[in-house]
Order: structure tokens, then C-alpha cells, then sequence
């Protein structure tokens, strides 16, 4: 998610509904029939829906200063790549200068725009899925590292580049976030890498980012992309199935990992890992939370009430992911505590 001050001074900038605005300037990189924005979601990025010559696009906005330009172009790179060997993902379109990623300067500051293919669907809640939706997730996840297994000239950030950023942002007196990185680190350095079960990922496969058109299962959203282990999109993906603690044998997990075999090997001792990969995506997201939360909290009540909702909201997740880690601490024995 961007900061939550760009957020609230881009909405403040932007009426959305009215002509000439900030995103019809925009626009006007690529052409779009009039009056046919709608605003999707602000989350990572802002995503609107547009019209091109009768076709429905997307246009996303990147906050510049979040992401450097060179990984824009490798996930679209990766986005390309996937589309060229039948992965059903959405592609970049040229602007009128015939460029894929437009530098896009406001009054509230720069974005990298992209303007993608428009995909009709449905996005489910996991308990709409029934058992045979889980198998076919899985297979559309398994096809995706099937294709990305054999994609050697694209560069994506890794694990380890993820893992640093962590540990330069945590706050120094977050004491139980420090021993939950000591132990991750250390876990992730016993981890193997082969070209079996290690390459580029999506990162972040949940349901939100799939949109169904009956069985076929279409894919969005690659900005997370990165090198790392293919049983760490599983776990991410299935992260609100094991939201009661990770169960190997949960009919719907083994369906997912019924699916992703098809198309896909991946070793019981890799499956094993995942609570590892849980505990590592609640630390980043910690981290990250912690980062977006700017707004002073003396000046908090000067904001709109969906902004002052929106804070209240993730500053509980970031007391339960604090709480979290506290769990995993050493229990001192009582000599210790004694002396």
C-alpha cells in the first residue's frame, strides 16, 4: 500500500467524476473516450477503468519515488514474457508516443502511468470457492511458475533485497520484530535453491488479484513480482485459508496442491515451509504498514473520516502483527530471570 499522505492528497486533488481532471490530463498520454473513467481501487497503486475507441483499458498510477523505473520495465518484461507463452495475464498498451511506461507529473507529484488490457470477471471471497476452484487456482499458479521456471533474462528484486528493506526500516525499538527477523534470516539461509523450486514469483496471488470468467483463471497485478521460492506464492495465496494456523491436510489446501502439480513439482518438504513463509510475510507487512502510516496522529482528526477509519484500521493489524511476534520470543527461565 503508498503512504496514506499521498493517498488522502490524491483523492483531495482528484474529483473523479468531473471533466478535465488530474486523470483525464493523464489520459491523454494514451486517448480514451470521454466520460468513461471510473476509479477501481487505491492500494499499491491507483487503478482506474477507461475507455479506448469503444474498449475498456486500465490505467495505474505508481507513486515515482516507491518503485525505481527499471522494475517497472522488468514486470512488464515479465508480463510480456508470461503473455507470449499463453499465460492469461493482462499486457501493457503504447501511449500515442509509443512508449509503455508514461513519466506523469501533478500537483501532488510524479507517477509512472501504465495502461493495460481490460479483463471481464469475477473476483471471489475464498469461502464462495468451492473444492474444484481451489484445484483449478492452483493449476492457473502452477502453470504461471511452469512458464516463469524457464525465464532467465528477466530481473526481478529477490528475497534477500525484500529481507534488507525490512531490516533497514524496522524501527529500532521494535525488540520482538528484531528476534522475529534474527530467526527468519537465519531460516532463509537453510533454505535451498534449484531451479525446481526457486525463480520468479507473482507474490502476492490471492483471490483479489484473479478474475474468473467461468473456470479460466485471469491475472492482475505483477507489480509485487520477485525472484524467490515457488512455495512462498502458494503460501501467500492460500494465507486466509491458514488464518487459524497452517493445516496440510485442509481438504481445500490439498485441492490447491492437487492443481498446482499438474502443471508444477513441488515436494512435501517444501509444503512443510510455509508457516516459515507466513511468519515472514507478517513481519514485511508489519514493516510496511509501520512505513504508510505518516499521518501525525496530533493532526489526525483534520482528515476525512474514510482517511481517520482507514488509519484506525491498520494500526489495529499492526498491534495484532506485534502481538504475533511476542508469541515467538524465548521463554527465560526462571534462573535467568533470577540473576
Amino acid at each position: 500500500m503508498m503512504k496514506l499522505s499521498i493517498m488522502r492528497d490524491f483523492f483531495g486533488a482528484e474529483t473523479l467524476s468531473s471533466n478535465n481532471t488530474l486523470i483525464d490530463t493523464i489520459l491523454n498520454h494514451w486517448g480514451y473516450d470521454k466520460g468513461t473513467v471510473n476509479f477501481i481501487r487505491a492500494s499499491n497503486n491507483f487503478v482506474f477503468k477507461f475507455s479506448h475507441a469503444g474498449k475498456p483499458c486500465v490505467l495505474r498510477l505508481t507513486d515515482i519515488e516507491k518503485v525505481p523505473y527499471n522494475n517497472v520495465v522488468a514486470e512488464l518484461d515479465f508480463l510480456k514474457y508470461l503473455y507470449k507463452n499463453n499465460v492469461c495475464v493482462n499486457i501493457p498498451l503504447k501511449s500515442l508516443a509509443g512508449q509503455e511506461v508514461e513519466i506523469c507529473h501533478t500537483s501532488i507529484g510524479a507517477f509512472y502511468g501504465v495502461v493495460f488490457n481490460y479483463f471481464e470477471g469475477r473476483i471471489y471471497d475464498i469461502d464462495e470457492l468451492e473444492e474444484k476452484q481451489f484445484e483449478l487456482w492452483g493449476e492457473a499458479l502452477g502453470g504461471l511458475h511452469q512458464v516463469s521456471a524457464n525465464c532467465s533474462t528477466i530481473q526481478r528484486i529477490s528475497y534477500l533485497d525484500n529481507l534488507n528493506t525490512t531490516k533497514h526500516l524496522l524501527k529500532e525499538q521494535e525488540h520482538a520484530a528484531h528476534q522475529e527477523l534474527l530467526t527468519l534470516t537465519h531460516w532463509l539461509g537453510t533454505l535451498q535453491k534449484t531451479s525446481r523450486n526457486y525463480g520468479l514469483i507473482h507474490f502476492d496471488f490471492e483471490l483479489d488479484n484473479l478474475l474468473w470468467d467461468g473456470d479460466k483463471v485471469q491475472i492482475i497485478d505483477f507489480d509485487s513480482s520477485i525472484s524467490g521460492w515457488y512455495v512462498a506464492d502458494i503460501a501467500f495465496a492460500l494465507r486466509d485459508l491458514f488464518e487459524n494456523g497452517v493445516n496440510l491436510t485442509n481438504t481445500y489446501f490439498v485441492a490447491f496442491v492437487k492443481g498446482y502439480r499438474k502443471k508444477m513439482g513441488v515436494s512435501q518438504q517444501d509444503l512443510h515451509e510455509i508457516p516459515m513463509f507466513l511468519r515472514l510475510y507478517n513481519l514485511e507487512t508489519f514493516v510496511k504498514l509501520q512505513t504508510i502510516l505518516d499521518i501525525e496522529t496530533s493532526t489526525l482528526h483534520e482528515n476525512p473520516q474514510w482517511l481517520i477509519d482507514l488509519v484506525n484500521k491498520l494500526e489495529r493489524k499492526v498491534e495484532a502483527y506485534r502481538e504475533s511476534f511476542s508469541r515467538y520470543l524465548p521463554v527465560e527461565s526462571d534462573e535467568k530471570k533470577t540473576t
